[in-house]
């Protein structure tokens, strides 16, 4: 899992610089010595890398170093989570950092504590020499390499293959029409090549090249993996009708392009789908909705639901963007792995008057929302016990599905609150 997530990671992280790494633990060598002029700057850089991160759900740190060995450092101890080391600091700019910052075994750390060397200053106190006779090659090694004084090879992963296309124009462009047709046919060009290597993507970017010079972009994430031409210029052409170019005296557009970034391979199954096979299918139907939706609307405004891992009703689901939930593959059940669940969750419990036909059981009648309901049928009690983490709620909840006079159902619970207090009757839903 960690690998595969590191993989997923490096592979965001191609368009800032084409050496890349694996590097212990959790983490990733990025050498940008040739990229950073190209992002405004070290500190621009390294925020849009962060972002990059966070746009995948991970939680990052980052340092900035002359070496492999004081860029891992400064992830690992570095109070900020964006670090930038002075240039030719050697020792000097880590002293203060413990040794474990070194990539050093647990074993050896702790030999190096109890002789009181608890930081890599202390440590480069040390002759190399005696250092070496002292603690071995490892830790000498180590020290050289973190300090710039001993080369240390990194195995750079292999450039991902890109998938881009491309078409200029003969004379300036301006009108929308013309823009378009030129990107449904960088969408057949693109989806071909795709095709050709039994990959999809969920991540696009079009490109207009304006005759001054400036580039227009457009981004473009989806619900399901793109292969076919027709799904990604429709998509395509949404954005360029939300935010049509403008057009400005004497200028143009000489060129268009559009790169598939995030590519995946494309499973046989999901092949079948991708190809149209299973157009009347659910959950091809349904990535199809979300991918319109967040076209036109934005993803941020559109949300599904996921589930949590809770046994309170309430808690049991989140909503989260439709682009950053799982994939629709997974988002349905099938009939019957489907739970019984209410039909409609009150956004807040309700509380209700109540009376026990006897003690410990359901009520015979509740007072809700001005209106008195006799009970007929019950079912139940389901216990469930509190979050006792979240320190909001003591004791723990019974839970009965009733039916009252009229055929309606509603899950109603009881509080299980401390032996001095008297217990409350709530209602959450109306069941199905």
């Amino acid at each position: 899992m960690l690998a595969e997530r590191l993989a997923r990671l490096a592979h965001a992280c191609w368009r800032f610089t084409p050496r890349i790494a694996l590097a212990p633990g959790d983490s990733l060598f990025l050498d940008v010595s040739g990229s950073i002029g190209l992002f405004g700057g070290e500190r621009r850089l390294l925020r849009k890398v962060l972002a990059e991160l966070e746009e995948r759900g991970e939680a990052g740190r980052i340092c900035l170093a002359d070496t492999p060995g004081a860029a891992w450092a400064g992830t690992r101890a570095a109070s900020e989570p964006v670090t930038i080391l002075a240039p030719d600091s050697g020792l000097e700019s880590m002293s203060a950092w413990p040794v474990e910052a070194l990539r050093l075994d647990a074993e050896d750390c702790g030999l190096l504590r109890e002789l009181g060397l608890d930081t890599i200053g202390a440590l480069g106190g040390i002759p190399p020499e005696s250092l070496q006779a002292r603690f071995g090659a490892g830790t000498a090694l180590r020290l050289k390499q973190a300090a710039g004084q001993a080369p240390e090879p990194l195995d750079y992963l292999p450039p991902p293959r890109t998938f881009k296309a491309r078409m200029e124009f003969e004379s300036l462009v301006v009108l929308r029409q013309a823009i378009a047709a030129a990107v449904a046919e960088l969408a057949v060009r693109l989806c071909d090549q795709l095709a050709a290597a039994g990959m999809g993507s969920r991540r696009f970017e079009l490109r207009l090249h304006r005759s001054d010079g400036k580039c227009v972009a457009y981004g473009l994430r989806t619900a399901r993996l793109i292969q076919p031409a027709p799904q990604l210029a429709e998509l395509l052409d949404e954005k360029l009708q939300a935010g049509a170019p403008g057009r400005e005296r004497g200028v143009g557009y000489d060129a268009v392009s559009l790169v598939a970034r995030d590519t995946e391979d494309v499973m046989a199954e999901q092949a079948d789908w991708l190809s149209g096979a299973s157009a009347g299918n659910l959950k091809g139907d349904f990535a199809r909705l979300v991918d319109r939706l967040c076209s036109r609307l934005g993803a941020d405004a559109v949300r599904v639901p996921t589930p949590e891992d809770s046994y309170l009703p309430e808690r049991r689901w989140r909503f989260v963007s439709a682009l950053d939930g799982p994939p629709p593959e997974h988002r349905f059940e099938a009939p019957h792995e489907a739970m019984r669940a209410p039909l409609l969750l009150l956004e807040q419990a309700e509380p209700v008057e109540a009376a026990a036909a006897a003690a410990g059981g359901p009520p015979a009648w509740i007072r809700w929302r001005r209106k008195r309901l006799s009970l007929r049928r019950a079912q139940g009690p389901r216990r469930v016990l509190a979050e006792w983490w979240r320190g909001e709620e003591r004791g723990g909840r019974e839970y009965w599905l009733v039916e009252d006079e009229q055929g309606r159902s509603l899950c109603l619970f009881r509080r299980q609150p401390p032996a001095d207090e008297a217990s409350r009757w709530y209602v959450q839903a109306l069941a199905a």
